[in-house]
């Protein structure tokens, strides 16, 4: 085995329904102002995305405040949609308060936003609760209503919501640690298309937490959450080739998954990558 070349898990990444705001949890600390720029990046494919979702009796041409660009329009055609009773409009706004790129970051407006949007049945309104609720920024931190709102999102079929209740349960957060029950819902998330989850399950196969070790198991995830655009999935992946993990050791493979950690902005991969090649290349 390679000695210096090891699977971690150092963060939970939580994606916004894979088109919104990537946060980096870092165990007890959050990193948010490193990423800005995937941020504003994200906040556009927003409006791409979903501003022809919103109810057309709320919003007049949304299409036209698109193509502005103009973000003062964005954010009014939000707040109409909102103060007209569409959910998504207010889960949208919350978002945009939450990002501090359109408007200037407010937490507390972001949490009031997305309360409405989840009492309106926005299951990205509710994920967005839960989370300023695990992190304690605009409301006070609070990991039992953290669960609240995961299972409410989840309960609206978002998929990233049984990725946070597994966080959760693996880490006793709000919640009585239970591996078991941090599998179920990681395999819930994956099998709902959430790549982080894919790569949680992978590591609890790896560690034999909730499930009885599978080294091909954790490769298949680890697969998975690679495909779906995870840089870590790919890293772990990579290990597992590296190492002959549940997969034919393979040092071509292990360097190509390295590579797409490293591109993809793990810098653990790209240390991997540089280790692998002065040992093995």
């Amino acid at each position: 085995m390679l000695n210096d070349i090891v699977f971690t898990q150092n963060r939970i990444l939580t994606v916004w329904v894979r088109y919104y705001v990537i946060i980096f949890h870092k165990e007890e600390g959050y990193e948010m102002e490193t990423i800005v720029s995937i941020i504003i990046l994200i906040i556009v494919m927003i409006v791409v995305y979903k501003l022809s979702t919103l109810n057309a009796t709320s919003v007049s041409s949304p299409r036209k405040t698109c193509d502005s660009g103009d973000a003062e329009d964005l954010t009014k055609y939000y707040q109409k949609a909102c103060d007209g009773g569409d959910a998504l409009g207010c889960g949208l706004l919350g978002l945009l308060y939450f990002g501090g790129q359109v408007v200037k970051r407010d937490y507390s407006l972001a949490a009031k936003y997305f309360q409405k949007a989840c009492d309106g049945g926005d299951a990205l309104g509710c994920f967005g609760l839960g989370y300023l609720y695990v992190i304690g920024q605009g409301v006070k931190r609070d990991y039992s209503l953290a669960a609240k709102y995961y299972q409410k999102a989840c309960d609206g079929g978002n998929a990233e919501g049984y990725t946070g209740l597994g966080y959760l349960y693996a880490n006793g957060k709000g919640v009585k640690r239970d591996y078991s029950l941090a599998a179920k819902y990681y395999q819930k998330a994956c099998d709902g298309g959430d790549a982080l989850g894919c790569n949680a399950l992978g590591l609890l196969y790896l560690e034999s937490q909730g499930v009885k070790r599978d080294y091909s198991l954790a490769a298949k995830y680890f697969q998975k959450a690679c495909d779906g655009g995870d840089a870590e999935g790919c890293r772990n992946l990579g290990v597992s080739y590296a190492n002959g993990l549940g997969v034919n050791q393979d040092y071509s493979l292990a360097a190509k998954y390295f590579q797409k950690a490293c591109d993809g902005g793990d810098a653990l991969g790209c240390r991997n990558l540089r280790l692998l090649k002065k040992h093995h290349f």
